[in-house]
């Protein structure tokens, strides 16, 4: 049916594209960073995405905790999301030595759009916020 092809079941009833598929749309993308230390080249690759998915380990208080360890923080992760201009950043394997979220929070919010993930979270990016 996406290859514009009309199927025909075996009691003869034809199903044909234009009956079951909308029109054309843009496609969302998402970038999943993974353990990374901060890398503005992974704000170039993940240009425009619509959902950086980044780990955020360390506070952001103390920045070179996380580059010796490999991993970012919390304002790190969010810096990442703004230079790549991503539309949702969700910061995700928080370290348990982020004990002030709210204070992280805050600061990553002032940074960029951004949410925390946790256990069961679920997010749906729906085709009408898709830039086109």
């Amino acid at each position: 049916l996406k290859l514009g092809k009309t199927l025909t079941m075996e009691d003869g009833t034809l199903i044909r594209p234009q009956d079951v598929i909308g029109p054309p749309r843009k496609g969302r993308s998402i970038v999943y960073s993974g353990d990374t230390k901060y890398n503005p080249e992974l704000a170039d690759f993940a240009k425009n995405c619509h959902l950086l998915i980044h780990e955020a380990t360390y506070p952001s208080d103390d920045p070179t905790i996380g580059n010796d360890r490999e991993h970012s923080t919390v304002q790190e992760a969010a810096q990442i999301g703004r230079l790549a201009n991503a539309r949702m950043t969700i910061l995700t394997h928080i370290g348990p030595q982020l004990l002030d979220f709210k204070k992280e929070k805050l600061l990553a919010s002032e940074i960029t759009v951004i949410k925390f993930a946790r256990d069961g979270m679920s997010y749906t990016l729906p085709y009408d916020l898709v830039r086109q």
